[in-house]
């Protein structure tokens, strides 16, 4: 139990790091934002003050994720309201 504890802070921290090394950048002809850290995220949201926020992580070693890429766009063709932000937790 100790030891996925310690597994977890220390994807959580990598994490993290990878998120402190990317700010918001947007992707042609997408419906969405992907951030360069959390604190863009932070900012952006504190600034946009959206109602609704949808954010997507992906990752491209993960097969459900390219699976569901497709719907992802459509929902976020479909669901212009939201602020969609995905992040790419590979980055």
């Amino acid at each position: 139990m100790l030891q996925r504890a310690l597994q977890r802070t220390q994807t959580a921290s990598m994490f993290q790091r990878n998120m402190q090394l990317m700010s918001m950048r947007t992707v042609a002809g997408k419906n969405y934002v992907m951030p360069e850290s959390v604190d863009d995220v932070i900012k952006s949201l504190d600034k946009q003050r959206p109602t609704f926020t949808m954010l997507y992580f992906s990752a491209k070693w993960n097969p459900m994720c390219e699976k569901i890429d497709r719907d992802y766009d459509n929902l976020t063709a479909s669901k212009g309201e939201f602020t969609h932000i995905k992040v790419d937790c590979d980055e």
